[in-house]
């Protein structure tokens, strides 16, 4: 199954998979996708780590002032959270977007990240 916020490639460097998934901050049906796509690599044993495109700093924020079962948690739940509680033991890293940018033009089969999109 594919869905239209997700992008299936081979990393060109390792022919590794890699799975993007493109989100919205805080909307649900993102909160979900993240979620769902994480879970069913991990049980399909596929998945090896979820990176995620935050500020380092911000991140370890989150986790201290969101720890699991607190009502911030709760309240402020998103797709990034979602994405690392669904990702069990997988490694987890967390890159600024500028090294994001970075890693993702070295990895994307055409090496292309600018922002010229496609409606499909």
């Amino acid at each position: 199954m594919t869905d239209r916020q997700s992008l299936r490639f081979k990393d060109r460097a390792t022919g590794v998979d890699v799975t993007l998934v493109g989100t919205m901050h805080y909307n649900q049906v993102s909160i979900e996708l993240a979620s769902s796509t994480v879970t069913r690599l991990r049980e399909a044993d596929a998945l090896h780590a979820v990176v995620l495109e935050s500020c380092p700093s911000r991140w370890k924020k989150t986790q201290k002032t969101q720890p699991p079962g607190s009502f911030l948690r709760w309240f402020l739940y998103n797709e990034m959270l979602a994405a690392a509680d669904a990702a069990g033991d997988a490694e987890l890293w967390v890159s600024g977007f500028p090294h994001f940018k970075s890693v993702m033009s070295d990895t994307l089969p055409s090496g292309d990240t600018s922002d010229n999109r496609t409606n499909q």
